[in-house]
């Protein structure tokens, strides 16, 4: 509903002023603090704007990077992430000592494989768009299907 309204899925916060420490985007938050991801979860946010990065938070903070071992990698949820994932830093993911082999290798071969144009086009207009995609989107004049694929209703 929030989503609906205008909320920013990709809100940073400010946690410790002093330390001036960013708290983690909803979807690093999403991913990091439950179990089990849903993929309707991840679509929703992702229909709304929320930006998958696979960089650490140190890095880009907007960075999924971390919270990614929680995540069965054979998942519908992880296979979803990283088709959406619009940034990625192979050097860390290779560093990175809480990802498992079979994440480590998903992701790398994701990160060095030129990107669909298909996903190109949807990252094109989660740009122009932002979070009002929702609402462009029907007034397009594209096949249903491809507008189901820009709005994260199916993906793969």
């Amino acid at each position: 509903m929030l989503l609906s309204y205008g909320a920013d899925p990709n809100v940073r916060v400010v946690g410790d002023v002093a330390t001036n420490a960013i708290l983690r985007p909803p979807l690093a938050e999403l991913i990091a603090s439950n179990e089990i991801v849903t993929p309707e979860e991840l679509r929703l946010l992702m229909k709304y704007g929320a930006r998958v990065i696979l960089k650490t938070q140190f890095r880009d903070p907007d960075g999924l990077l971390n919270c990614l071992s929680n995540m069965d990698p054979q998942s519908d949820s992880f296979r979803i992430v990283l088709e959406a994932a619009e940034e990625f830093d192979p050097c860390m993911i290779r560093r990175n000592q809480q990802l498992n082999d079979e994440q480590r290798q998903l992701l790398l071969d994701r990160a060095t494989t030129p990107v669909p144009l298909k996903s190109r086009v949807r990252a094109h207009y989660r740009r122009l768009f932002g979070r009002q995609l929702p609402e462009f989107v029907p007034s397009l004049f594209i096949p249903r299907e491809l507008q189901s694929y820009l709005l994260y209703e199916h993906s793969f």
